[in-house]
């Protein structure tokens, strides 16, 4: 009786391993990790969507592993000519003279730079934005707006060569990126933090005309053998779809490969943004896009030297508030009192 007991486990337990195993399925990638060594990204020669103007976004998440400096966008050619711009954890080290901001997320242009407040966390996936309307620089992390910068950046234009996670090209590799990269986006105006934190956890499954590069990472299995998976596609119009090469990165086991991404996959959103700004001056709304001074909203001074003027947060999150002039007459005119950072 014992005997046949103990057989009666031991083919359940068996069956029970066999059923198990059978319904376990192969997870879908949604981002790609870099090994910090030599992992790079190719994006097509002269790719236009690296050509950010006056007036751009870019955005994606980011799931670095340590906080050494490391090239993230890199329009440049090794030792042969600079970039036109860089997005690094620390300050460029290639042209623009730099060395500091350790840990901390930089955009860099020859006549701009912007940086975070703070260091991004290790092993851990942070949404990033940089947006320029051709007056101001600014950044968000996670949505929420850390520096803005007025008037630093003039037309970026960028270099033939456009590398993602290290400059891998005529003096070696060098400053690569170890850490995780999703949802990579380059839009042709300004985002508002109305439209980055809306649309940040989400994918866009169609292209909005000013999306210039659409990268959902949809690759691969996790940690499987993706030797054969070697291409980024491009979901955008200008379909500049990415080269990954194999030889440089493994793209077998759970770094240098195809990974779980920051977003689910195809997931999209209709929900309502959570932050709208409603601004008011003499109890008047101002509507969005006016440019029309009127008396009636104090936007026409009509001989007055002091107007005021009242922001308010009509949804629920907290908006973040920063002030500045813009325009061919902003400097006759002047802030005396300084709206609240966060309007609640």
């Amino acid at each position: 009786m014992k005997t046949f007991t103990k057989k009666l486990v031991r083919a359940f337990y068996s069956l029970l391993i066999v059923f198990t195993s059978h319904f376990a399925k192969a997870q879908p990638a949604g981002a790609l990790n870099f090994d910090g060594i030599d992992d790079v990204v190719w994006f097509p020669y002269n790719s236009s969507s690296w050509v950010l103007g006056n007036s751009f976004s870019i955005e994606m998440w980011l799931k670095p592993a340590t906080s050494s400096y490391q090239l993230i966008m890199y329009p440049g050619y090794g030792c042969w000519y600079c970039p036109a711009y860089v997005l690094s954890i620390g300050d460029d080290l290639t042209c623009f003279s730099g060395g500091g901001n350790v840990g901390k997320l930089v955009f860099q242009a020859p006549n701009g730079k912007i940086v975070s407040d703070n260091t991004l966390p290790t092993n851990a996936w942070t949404h990033v934005a940089i947006t320029y309307d051709g007056q101001v620089l600014k950044m968000y992390i996670n949505g929420i707006l850390q520096q803005s910068m007025p008037k630093v950046v003039a037309t970026v234009t960028a270099a033939g060569d456009r590398q993602m996670g290290c400059d891998n090209a005529g003096c070696g590799a060098r400053y690569g990126y170890n850490g995780s990269i999703d949802e990579f986006r380059i839009w042709s105006g300004p985002r508002s933090q109305y439209e980055i934190q809306s649309y940040m956890n989400c994918e866009f499954t169609t292209t909005p005309s000013s999306l210039t590069a659409n990268y959902h990472f949809n690759h691969g299995t996790v940690g499987a053998n993706n030797s054969a998976v070697t291409t980024l596609v491009d979901a955008s119009s200008n379909a500049s779809n990415g080269s990954v090469a194999l030889g440089i990165f493994a793209l077998n086991g759970s770094t240098s490969n195809w990974v779980a991404g920051a977003i689910v996959n195809g997931y999209t959103t209709t929900a309502s943004p959570t932050v709208a700004i409603n601004v008011q001056g003499n109890g008047t709304t101002i509507s969005d896009g006016d440019s029309s001074p009127s008396t009636s909203d104090h936007t026409d001074f009509n001989g007055s030297l002091t107007r005021t003027f009242v922001i308010q947060n009509t949804s629920s999150g907290t908006l973040n508030v920063g002030a500045y002039l813009t325009g061919p007459d902003a400097n006759c005119f002047s802030i005396t009192t300084l709206p609240a950072q966060n309007v609640v």
